[in-house]
């Protein structure tokens, strides 16, 4: 399965605005019950996505009663990409210009050029 950057955000922006990570995941007798804005992704691609996050740092885990990891909020770096992200016209404008530039679209690329001045890129001064 292919990182989907679209996703990534997403998951990033939905966890911030949740109340706590188990408002988030909503478990229930079926399984996790994810945002509806999150739906069109299926769950087996969202939880994918979700390991992929706690991999990379973006998500935070710790050891519940049983000894098992969970889930249990962004880590700094989460935060720092869900707010710089935020913004839908933002985000459509980097994707653009890392497509036009032939660059790679993956976390180092997307924080360097939130490195340097966004406003830049948004501005067209690049």
């Amino acid at each position: 399965m292919k990182r989907d950057w679209d996703l990534i955000r997403d998951i990033l922006i939905e966890i911030e605005n949740a109340e706590d990570m188990d408002a988030f995941l909503n478990f229930s007798e079926n399984g996790y019950l994810y945002p509806e804005s999150l739906e069109k992704y299926g769950n087996e691609k969202i939880t994918y996505h979700l390991q992929l996050l706690v991999n990379a740092d973006f998500i935070s885990t710790s050891d519940d009663d049983y000894g098992e990891k969970e889930m249990s909020g962004l880590t700094w770096k989460g935060h720092e990409y869900a707010e710089k992200l935020r913004d839908n016209e933002r985000w459509e404008k980097i994707k653009r210009y890392i497509s036009e530039k032939s660059l790679d679209l993956g976390s180092d690329t997307i924080m360097s050029l939130l490195r340097r001045r966004i406003n830049k890129i948004i501005d067209g001064d690049i």
